[in-house]
Parts: C-alpha cells; structure tokens; sequence
C-alpha cells in the first residue's frame, strides 16, 4: 500500500485541507502522476507535502484525505483506524445486535461503510481507491470480528460516478437469506432482498399509510434509510449511538407479518 503516485492541488485546495475537509474536488487539482484508485502523495503549490490520500480518476471528488504531512498510508493505519472505530462503538455498550461500525469520513475511513447485522457484517467502498483496499479490509475484519459472513452491497449509484461497477457479493464465510437483530426489545427479521430503489418512494409510502391507517406500522417500508432496510419501526434515529440500516439486509418487524 504504498503511495504510487502525486497529485498537485492548487491553493485553494491546500486550504481546504488544512482548514480539516476530508475531499479535495476536480477543480483545484493541478497535475496528476497517478492512476485511478492509487494512494498519492498530496503536494501544494509550494511544493510541500500535505498528506496522503485516496486518488480517483472519475468522480469530482479527486482527493480523499487519509493522513497529513508526513505519516504513511499504510496497511498498519488501515488496520488502527479500523480498530480505532470498533472500539469506539464498542465504547458506547449499544443495547442492539444492529448498527453502523465504521462511518467513512467520520472514522477517519474515507468511503467505507461497515454495518453489523447479528454476526454478519455488510460493506460498502465508495470510491476507487477504497474499493482496491477492500480485500485488505475484508481480511481485517476477519481478524478483528470473526463475523460469520461479510457481504458487500457495492450497488449505490455514487460507484458508478467512480466509474466502478455496481456489485452485490459475498467476501466471506455465508450470509443467510435471513437474519435476525436486535434493538432493545425490538426483534427484527431481516432479508437480504432490498425494499424500495430511491428514498423518497419509501418516503411516500409511509406517509401514505400513516394518513390512512394513523400509524406509521401502516406501511411497510421506512423513510430516510442510507441504503435499503425494510421495517416498520416507529422512529430512527440519525446518531452513532443507534442502529443503523443499511443495503445488506431488509427489515421487518415480526408484529405486522410483512412480507419480503
């Protein structure tokens, strides 16, 4: 995982940077001696290294910072900031056997996404440069979790603007076609199927049936989910310290007998 190749940004983007932004966009890079889904090294205007950072050829966001100045990019930063992220959540004691565990930018993990659901993991990589790491990644969180399966959901749309193409596969171990979680005294049967194709149609659908029936266990599907979960909870929370749904398992809860 060395860094192959430099990206020049000009100094704008250098102030970016260092004001703590995680991305530099198209527009203010200068010069590339890269290929797509590289780690660079990151140099501004003067010259002067920034850091080190994910480097795509297609998307507008060009640079995706993982280090500054001078500290390596490396498979052993890799693994501590994915440690770093379990352990946070870990920290929290969640009542949930459902929930985020590494949130891309916010962990310090630019584009990657890992959610648990029961003892099976499911993974997202955004972008070009995460997507090359992600067997690396994979064998990582064997190692940490010893899940029962991992399974990447790589079919959001935003792949497809990395020029990366839009896959579902099993990485490891078996993922069942169903799988039951947890969050607090609420028992969820998930499945693997995805619910609805766009956020605002599972948006509808609810309002529609809690106009009707008074109650948001009316419809089947839930609004504002990042990636696909099909359930009828009443209310989710957009925090750390709540479960999260994401593309690798539906939802249903097992008192409105929904079906997949």
């Amino acid at each position: 995982m060395p860094n192959a190749g430099t990206v020049v940004i000009s100094a704008r983007g250098e102030q970016r940077v260092r004001g703590g932004h995680p991305w530099v966009y198209r527009a203010d890079v200068v010069d590339v001696d890269a290929a797509g889904g590289e780690i660079v090294r990151v140099i501004g205007p003067r010259q002067r290294t920034i850091g080190s950072a994910l480097f795509s050829d297609q998307s507008q966001i060009a640079i995706r910072m993982l280090t500054h100045g001078d500290q390596p990019a490396d498979l052993a930063l890799l693994r501590r900031l994915l440690e770093g992220a379990l352990a946070f959540r870990e920290s929290l004691a969640l009542d949930a056997t459902a929930y985020r565990l590494v949130h891309a930018e916010g962990d310090l993990l630019p584009s990657l996404v890992v959610d648990r659901y029961g003892d099976c993991l499911v993974v997202q990589a955004l972008s070009q440069g995460m997507d090359r790491l992600l067997p690396a990644v994979t064998e990582m969180l064997v190692a940490l979790l010893s899940p029962a399966g991992i399974l990447a959901r790589n079919d959001p749309k935003v792949r497809v603007l990395e020029g990366l193409p839009q896959t579902v596969d099993v990485l490891y171990g078996d993922i069942p076609e169903a799988v039951e979680v947890r969050e607090g005294t609420i028992e969820y049967a998930g499945a693997r199927r995805p619910a609805c194709s766009s956020i605002s149609g599972r948006t509808a659908t609810r309002r529609r049936g809690m106009r009707a029936g008074g109650s948001s266990t009316a419809s089947a599907t839930t609004a504002g989910s990042p990636s696909g979960w099909r359930g009828t909870a009443r209310r989710w929370r957009r925090s750390t310290s709540r479960p999260m749904r994401s593309r690798g398992f539906g939802t249903m809860r097992r008192a409105t007998a929904c079906r997949i």
